[in-house]
């Protein structure tokens, strides 16, 4: 199997100790997400960054929803991990993949899901490049009316990736609306903040970020 840049992921963070025993359910997607279990029947659905035991994919089909749910993670090229989410959920469809480079064509998907990625993300060489790739990445696949969704961010983060001029022009180019929502009250602990000095500079909520393929292509670059 193709070798991933280790400079794109932190490997086995598929692992990571701060999420619950099996990685993170469908009730904790609802949380971050804001949406019924009905509008995702007959939907195709990736999920970015699935975890340890594509828990959102085997509960979604337990609460009767028919989708086509991708569950995609740079740590399923090895074969521990595939082999500890197939044992739990024999049907998954396992993708190993970085968001950096989704391994779909163009409007694939009616929904993509990208849950405690960002973080990750934030964490590895060049973060700010990787970020507004996978966002570019997510808006290339989305299908006419999709949406795509990243959480937990804070707003500084938002507002970094949003400065990109590059990413400005390609969302344009391609339809794409981006914008941010707070989560609910109590659902993130507030971040602290620093200022450039290293100074901390407050408390702020989590927020998320949503793409949404309008019904039209801009059609030139911008």
């Amino acid at each position: 199997m193709e070798e991933f840049n280790p400079e794109k992921y932190k490997k086995n963070s598929i692992e990571d100790f701060s999420q619950p025993e099996g990685g993170r359910g469908l009730a904790m997607y609802e949380k971050h997400f804001s949406f019924q279990n009905e509008e995702l029947e007959g939907k195709d659905i990736l999920d970015l960054g699935a975890g340890p035991e594509a828990k959102f994919d085997k509960e979604l089909k337990q609460s009767g929803i028919k989708a086509h749910v991708i569950s995609l993670s740079p740590d399923f090229s090895d074969e521990r991990h595939r082999r500890k989410v197939l044992t739990s959920n024999p049907e998954a469809n396992l993708v190993a993949a970085v968001g950096q480079e989704i391994p779909f064509k163009n409007e694939s998907f009616d929904i993509v899901f990208a849950l405690h990625v960002m973080e990750h993300v934030f964490l590895i060489e060049a973060p700010l490049t990787n970020a507004t790739k996978i966002i570019e990445e997510i808006a290339r696949v989305l299908k006419i009316g999709g949406k795509g969704y990243l959480s937990p961010l804070i707003q500084e983060e938002y507002m970094a990736i949003t400065n990109d001029r590059n990413l400005t022009r390609v969302l344009k180019k391609n339809g794409v609306r981006i914008s941010m929502e707070f989560l609910p009250p109590g659902l993130m602990p507030k971040k602290r903040v620093y200022d450039s000095t290293g100074l901390p500079n407050g408390m702020v909520d989590a927020i998320r970020i949503v793409l949404e393929k309008e019904n039209k292509y801009y059609g030139k670059e911008f």
